[in-house]
């Protein structure tokens, strides 16, 4: 049972979905990583009262949410999905050297 007075903003690198780009569009496929695999389910579960943020981490991705792709997403996946454009100059050092630091 879900608590109705629960809500949830899920915040990662990757976002539950990758764009692919087709002929004149884009469509969607699953994200690659353990983390939206298994926090996907539970966002939709949840519906209206979970939020995703991730970032657009592919040129594929930027160009998506450039051209409005990443618009339909609440209706395709069952709750809102924002990403965020970051230079990849400025995500790279980021998540090269902090996120996924192994030294």
């Amino acid at each position: 049972m879900v608590d109705e007075d629960l809500s949830i903003v899920l915040v990662s690198n990757r976002a539950p979905v990758s764009f692919v780009a087709s002929d004149d569009h884009f469509e969607i496929k699953r994200g690659a990583g353990g983390l939206a695999g298994a926090l996907h389910p539970v966002a939709r579960r949840l519906r209206g009262k979970a939020v995703w943020v991730a970032t657009a981490t592919s040129e594929t991705d930027r160009r998506a949410l450039a051209a409005g792709a990443a618009d339909g997403l609440a209706a395709k996946l069952g709750y809102p999905v924002y990403l965020l454009d970051i230079e990849p100059e400025i995500y790279a050092p980021y998540y090269d050297d902090v996120s996924n630091r192994t030294s």
